[in-house]
Parts: structure tokens; C-alpha cells; sequence
């Protein structure tokens, strides 16, 4: 897992169960990644990559969620995650958008 991530996760940590600490929360975290990985997609993905490559669209943080949620969701594991898959569920998120006005 990101470092990135990890600190994400320990400064949430930290809000929820003060009395942890930072250090102890970083240490749990360090430990259970450590021999494992995970390919993080994010909102601030779904929102940068909509913002270069469809720009006359306005997706809001909410909209942005549920794409990420979707791709998880309907993606083909076969297939995995990626920049197409990413382009794609986009572009049904609009369509299906667009025909609900």
C-alpha cells in the first residue's frame, strides 16, 4: 500500500480512536500492508480525468463517488481496473445523467 494511503488511513484512525496515536495507528497499518497490495482509485481520479477529457461535462465530488463505486462494482475482473475502464463508466454515468432530465 501508498505511504500516501497508509497516513490516510492513520490520521482517520487517530480521529476515531484518539487514544491510539499516530504511531501505533501507522505501525497497524505498516504491519497488515505489508505483504499485500491493493490498486487505490480515487474520486480525485474520477474528477482530473473527467475535467481533461470531458470538459463540457460538470461532475460534481458526489457524482465522482458513485463512479468510482460503479467501476468497482461493474468492472469485469478479467479486465481489471483502468483508464478505460474509467473513460467508459464515465461516459455511462453521463449518458445515464443526461436521459434522467
Amino acid at each position: 500500500m501508498n505511504t500516501y494511503h497508509i497516513e490516510g488511513m492513520a490520521r482517520k484512525l487517530q480521529v476515531v480512536v484518539p487514544a491510539m496515536g499516530m504511531e501505533l495507528a501507522r505501525e497497524i497499518l505498516y504491519d497488515y500492508w505489508r505483504d499485500k497490495i491493493a490498486d487505490v482509485w480515487t474520486a480525485d481520479d474520477v474528477l482530473t480525468y473527467a475535467n481533461d477529457r470531458f470538459p463540457y461535462v460538470e461532475l460534481t465530488d458526489d457524482d465522482a463517488v458513485k463512479i468510482v463505486k460503479e467501476m468497482f462494482h461493474l468492472h469485469d475482473p478479467e479486465v481489471g481496473l483502468n483508464w478505460d475502464v474509467l473513460h467508459a463508466r464515465i461516459e455511462e454515468y453521463i449518458e445515464d445523467k443526461e436521459e434522467t432530465r
